[in-house]
Formats: C-alpha cells, structure tokens, sequence
C-alpha cells in the first residue's frame, strides 16, 4: 500500500514539473516575440529612412521647409509642392506625445537632408483641410493611427509608415 501511495506521490510531482516548464516555455516565447517584433520595428525604420532619395531632384530649387501651421493656404501650398517636388507629410495631433517627440526629430532629419516637410496636426484641420490630407493619395496604411508619415515625389505616393521611432 505504501507503493502505491509512493506512486501516486511522484506521479503528482511529474505533473507539477510538466506545468512549470510549460509556464517557463510560454514567458520564454513571449519574449521571442518581442524581441521580434522590436528587431523588425528597427529593420522597418531603417528601410523607410533608406528609401529617402531627395538629393535628385531636380525640380526642387526651393530650401526645405517645415510648415506646422493648418491654414488653408498652407494646404494648398502642400498639394502644389506635392506635384512637382519631393515632399514629406506626417498626420499627427497636439494630443499624442508621440506625435510631439516625432516633430523636433522629424524636422532636424528635413534640416540635414533638406526635404520639405509638412507636419499637419490633423485635429486642428477642418473636415475640408483633413479630407484633402488624407484622401488626394491613395495611403496604403492609413487607418487614423498617428503619427502617420507618407513621402510624395512628383505627385506620386511613395512611400509610408505609421508610428515613431527615435533617430537612433
């Protein structure tokens, strides 16, 4: 009898080993994954940065420029710039802290690479302003996340990513 009670005693113990590596495996994969998901956060900041090419336009004879005002003359004065010059635009708010740490980054990468850039803060446009932002290209990954960054050059869509990333 004091076999089987012995048994019973060791199996239990089996079962406790088996769910603690279990729980031990699940945290292990967890942090896999997120290791992942930052390496390839990284990897996909670097190839939008990579994929920048300003230096060969030639139509662009203006400096750059940050322009952060919604007026509608600045609106209009984007949608013209897009036609013929390369240009930046990022869709942020004055609510998201993100979007406010991405601004001074954002702007000190146009000043070194001299790009024009366009930081709307897209709750500050009217319905009219936010409507020709977000709809005169077709932005592939645009679903209202912010900060939102396309690239136009020559009136065409280049390029997007959504969210921040540091410079480094």
């Amino acid at each position: 009898m004091e076999e089987g009670m012995n048994n019973n005693i060791n199996m239990n113990n089996n079962e406790n080993d088996k769910s603690n590596n279990t729980g031990i495996i699940i945290i292990i994969v967890i942090f896999a994954i997120l290791i992942a998901i930052g390496i390839l956060s990284y990897y996909l900041y670097f190839q939008f940065m990579n994929r920048l090419d300003f230096g060969s336009d030639s139509n662009n004879t203006q400096p750059n420029k940050t322009v952060v005002v919604p007026a509608k003359t600045d609106i209009d004065k984007w949608y013209e710039e897009t036609k013929n010059q390369t240009v930046v635009t990022v869709i942020g708010t004055t609510w998201c802290p993100h979007c406010q740490e991405y601004k001074p980054v954002i702007t000190r990468l146009s000043n070194e690479k001299g790009f024009n850039l366009y930081f709307f803060e897209i709750d500050t446009l009217s319905e009219e302003q936010e409507k020709t932002v977000t709809t005169t290209f077709n932005l592939e990954n645009y679903e209202g996340a912010v900060p939102y960054t396309f690239i136009v050059k020559n009136g065409k869509f280049i390029s997007d990513t959504v969210g921040f990333s540091t410079e480094e």
